[in-house]
């Protein structure tokens, strides 16, 4: 039926901060690279991680993950959803929590940047072609939407119980169930706060790349989740103006071209 598959893993950084790495058990990888061989001919999966304060580099996400599926990094789909919303206490401990910790992440994440070893993964590309646009046509910041998506009107975050939840991250016990399929007309989305109703991204200069970070936070979690997203962003942010100021050569204007 062409489902797309998205496989959550975390390079290095798995075992530790997802309790287990299915790679180190003998029928979960071959499983996942008979998977792989399948579905990657048709397009159809893709690897997506967490970075983290012990996890930092995309390129070494990406190698390990080939080197466990027999393929070469630069020809595997991977996508992230950049540095770890700390949704829960586990969160909170894998955030950064000094500048140097978050320096030592920007100087990672633009030296990978600038050599063009993560302008192949998915989102970053998407952003970075997302901010060119947003330059090219002056797009005020009041049209964007958030970054998970889950504000639009034909986004829905559905259980297998049919529960309406504020988002896929969310479960019906934990206070974010908003109605249920049999009765959407009394579904509330009362259970978060879109990006427009808090001053520090109206004042923020990465607004148009971070959009907003977690709608469902408060409180600590949420100027956590804005540091993490902050610190990230600004780093692509770096390189988006350097990618337009040209500096760059070789092998790199390759993978610039292709944006």
């Amino acid at each position: 039926h062409r489902v797309q598959v998205s496989v959550s893993h975390d390079g290095p950084g798995q075992a530790a901060n997802r309790g287990g790495d299915p790679f180190d058990r003998p029928a979960s990888a071959e499983a996942l690279r008979k998977l792989y061989s399948r579905l990657r001919p048709l397009g159809l999966i893709n690897f997506n991680c967490v970075l983290a304060r012990n996890n930092m580099s995309l390129s070494a996400v990406r190698t390990y993950i080939a080197e466990k599926l027999g393929c070469r990094p630069e020809e595997l789909p991977l996508a992230t959803e950049e540095i770890v919303l700390p949704y829960e206490e586990t969160g909170m401990d894998l955030s950064f929590r000094s500048k140097a910790e978050s320096q030592i992440f920007k100087q990672v994440f633009v030296k990978e940047l600038a050599d063009g070893s993560v302008l192949g993964v998915l989102n970053i590309r998407e952003k970075l072609r997302d901010f060119f646009l947003s330059l090219a046509k002056g797009r005020p910041s009041h049209a964007l939407a958030q970054r998970c998506g889950m504000d639009r009107e034909d986004t829905l975050a559905v259980d297998l119980l049919g529960n309406v939840l504020t988002c896929q991250n969310t479960a019906a016990g934990d206070g974010h169930a908003i109605g249920h399929v049999s009765d959407l007309g009394n579904a509330r989305l009362d259970t978060a706060r879109h990006w427009l109703t808090r001053n520090e991204c109206h004042r923020c200069p990465v607004i148009q790349l971070c959009k907003g970070a977690c709608m469902r936070l408060e409180g600590e979690q949420w100027r956590q989740a804005c540091r993490n997203s902050f610190v990230y962003n600004m780093a692509l942010l770096k390189s988006a103006i350097s990618l337009l100021a040209g500096f760059r050569s070789g092998e790199e204007k390759k993978q610039i071209a292709s944006l």
